[in-house]
């Protein structure tokens, strides 16, 4: 049977994080406004959830713990709509309970799938975790501009911190990206005026400066700006994943194959010739994994 993972972890990653945002918007509201915005949302995640246990590596030892973390959100929904959850318990729980493990499953079923181009398919991965990074943003500004004055510098530095990883990701992923997605990326910043707005956010914030942010807009217009952006992310998203040639394949682990020479520990060429051995780097150009190990420190020479 073909399984599609890439499109379904993707959508269910994609609906998490739309979950997790409103979720940061719902806590900070007593008028039940969003009660009916949420209760669509459990059901949207629910619905990309189901076919994930059927269509993962069953011997990965992550699948158990994640598919018992998203059976359990049914329980977690009923703290948050009681409103018995804390604002930063539930971000934590969306982000490193269930989105995160999404993306490491997904990361290392498409990297063991030897039907996949080793570089195209790092810039895919190295693209959603931008878009994940930009999720965070949206969630924890949220919290941070309806804390106003009350707002600890901690929760301001791991803001900024988390912008610091999203131009990691997005360095990377442009590193690796193909002509076709760059352009494809291009024509989204065009049609979408929020990668403009969000970037002059970006450059206007100071690490200390986070009075800026508190002032800068109500937290419904923050949810609908990085909303936008995010959306058209996950556009791109799919357009990269039906490029890839086994985006819909039979999953087939594969040992990494040995290196043929053998090398010292202190020979610098044990770096590039063992990972060229990884299979997400098996196929990569070698002027591009020589800017990946230059970024690392490490040389081939």
């Amino acid at each position: 049977m073909k399984k599609d993972y890439l499109k379904a972890y993707s959508e269910f990653i994609h609906q998490s994080q739309l979950e997790r945002g409103i979720v940061s918007l719902y806590q900070q509201e007593k008028d039940g406004s969003l009660n009916s915005m949420l209760e669509h949302q459990f059901e949207a995640v629910d619905q990309s959830a189901k076919i994930l246990g059927d269509i993962s590596d069953q011997q990965n030892g992550r699948l158990k713990p994640f598919l018992e973390a998203v059976t359990s959100l049914t329980t977690k929904r009923e703290g948050i709509l009681s409103h018995l959850v804390k604002p930063s318990t539930s971000f934590l729980y969306y982000s490193y309970g269930i989105i995160d493990p999404a993306l490491e499953i997904l990361s290392e079923m498409a990297v063991l799938d030897d039907g996949n181009d080793p570089a195209r398919i790092n810039a895919y991965i190295n693209f959603l975790r931008w878009k994940e990074h930009v999720g965070l943003e949206r969630a924890l500004g949220i919290q941070i501009i309806v804390l106003g004055d009350a707002v600890d510098h901690e929760l301001a530095g791991r803001l900024h911190h988390i912008i610091g990883q999203q131009n990691a990701y997005k360095r990377m992923f442009l590193t690796l990206a193909t002509a076709e997605d760059k352009i494809e990326l291009n024509k989204a910043v065009r049609l979408t005026p929020a990668f403009a707005k969000i970037e002059e956010l970006h450059q206007s914030l100071t690490p200390e400066g986070y009075e800026q942010l508190i002032n800068c807009m109500p937290a419904m217009q923050w949810f609908d700006l990085f909303t936008a952006k995010i959306n058209a992310m996950h556009q791109l998203s799919q357009f990269m994943a039906a490029k890839l040639p086994h985006s819909a394949i039979e999953y087939n682990a594969t040992e990494p194959s040995q290196p043929t020479q053998s090398y010292t520990a202190s020979d610098p060429k044990v770096y590039w010739h063992s990972i060229r051995s990884f299979p997400l780097f098996a196929g990569t150009p070698d002027a591009v994994l020589q800017e990946l190990l230059a970024r690392a420190g490490l040389s081939s020479n």
